[in-house]
């Protein structure tokens, strides 16, 4: 689950994706004071040896004209050999720019499993900006100069 700027209010709403094995599956979700942004399996779901993973975009996170929207992803193992695929999409109606970002479990005590990783990575930017540095030029290799072997001199 997340939560955005600690706003615990009604204003979620997501929508869920899945392929679990040969199965899809739609859902919507309206949970008070929290969006729903990915899975991993639980004690119960998979091997302790699996791990699941997801991508999580919050476009636009420092603008203040629009509502909050994300999308993510994610993969993981379950049961016993199975794997479960999820896509999720939602939005929150707040316009306040994102300053803080919670992630939590949906179920007691929620928490995620130790040894678990977060990386939060953040573009500079904004309307009508680059997004993404530019990439370095490559280094010029001077020409060499006409008649200037290796035994002449210029």
């Amino acid at each position: 689950m997340l939560r955005f700027n600690n706003d615990s209010g009604a204003g979620y709403r997501s929508q869920q994706l899945s392929g679990i094995g040969a199965a899809a599956s739609v859902s919507e979700q309206a949970p008070a004071g929290q969006g729903q942004f990915g899975h991993a399996p639980g004690a119960g779901y998979a091997p302790a040896t699996f791990v699941g993973n997801f991508e999580l975009l919050i476009p636009s996170y420092r603008d203040t004209n629009q509502l909050r929207t994300w999308l993510s992803r994610g993969f993981s193992g379950w049961g016993a050999s199975g794997m479960a695929m999820f896509n999720f999409g939602g939005f929150f109606w707040g316009a306040p720019a994102v300053t803080r970002l919670d992630l939590f479990g949906a179920a007691a005590p929620n928490t995620f499993l130790a040894g678990s990783r977060v990386s939060l990575y953040g573009l500079t930017g904004g309307l009508g900006a680059a997004m993404l540095p530019s990439l370095p030029e490559p280094d010029e290799t001077p020409e060499p100069k006409a008649g200037a072997g290796p035994d002449e001199t210029t």
